[in-house]
């Protein structure tokens, strides 16, 4: 039954992203052009702009217009969506996990590397802070639910891993709305703003905090 259940999810979430990816254009038009004066717009955008966050589509182009929509606020926006969408796919890669079992085989895979301990590395604080920079935001979340890694450290570690990158392209959504509205901006100015080099500052600040947090995971 549980199974059943299971099967009955992931075919509505499949047809949800292919409508998604078919209309994918239409409905990036949509989110640009949407006008947030009016609340059930307003709230349509969350709903359509929020899915993208708990699907494999890329979440860049979404964190921008965040960014270019709301401006200051598009970062807090974003930061709450994917946090919530990785909540969400933490949770239902588990429930997936316990019907298939994909741990088990991850174990066995991983255990063929004798001289290395692989299962260590991969479940290494640095790891999964680092592996956010590189591996796509859909996979990094069924990743680490699939090897399981308890949801509060993970929480905690993208919550940091997620903040030079989504406040860098929030603040390039933000001076894309100046540089559409205010005839006296230039791109020049993206490159002069502060804000645009204050993430990699905050990639070596993060790094130290996490080192000098370490204990807590251990």
């Amino acid at each position: 039954m549980q199974k059943l259940k299971l099967l009955i999810f992931l075919a509505i979430f499949f047809i949800i992203l292919i409508v998604f990816i078919n209309f994918n254009r239409e409905l990036i038009d949509f989110l640009i052009t949407i006008n947030l004066e009016n609340t059930k717009l307003f709230y349509y955008y969350l709903v359509v702009s929020s899915i993208y966050f708990i699907s494999p589509l890329p979440i860049t182009l979404i964190i921008l217009i965040n960014g270019f929509i709301f401006k200051d606020y598009g970062f807090y926006i974003s930061m709450f969506q994917i946090l919530v969408g990785s909540f969400s796919l933490n949770l239902f890669s588990n429930k997936i996990n316990k019907v298939f079992n994909f741990y088990k085989y991850y174990e066995k895979q991983i255990s063929k590397f004798k001289k290395f301990n692989l299962k260590k590395i991969s479940e290494n604080n640095y790891s999964i802070f680092l592996s956010r920079f590189i591996l796509p935001y859909f996979i990094h979340n069924i990743f680490f639910a699939v090897i399981k890694i308890k949801i509060y450290r993970f929480l905690f570690l993208i919550f940091f891993a997620e903040i030079p990158m989504t406040y860098a392209l929030s603040s390039i959504g933000a001076t894309l709305n100046k540089i559409s509205f205010d005839q006296s901006v230039s791109a020049y100015n993206l490159f002069t703003d502060i804000n645009f080099y204050v993430p990699f500052i905050l990639i070596f600040v993060i790094f130290v905090v996490i080192d000098k947090l370490n204990f807590l995971f251990k």
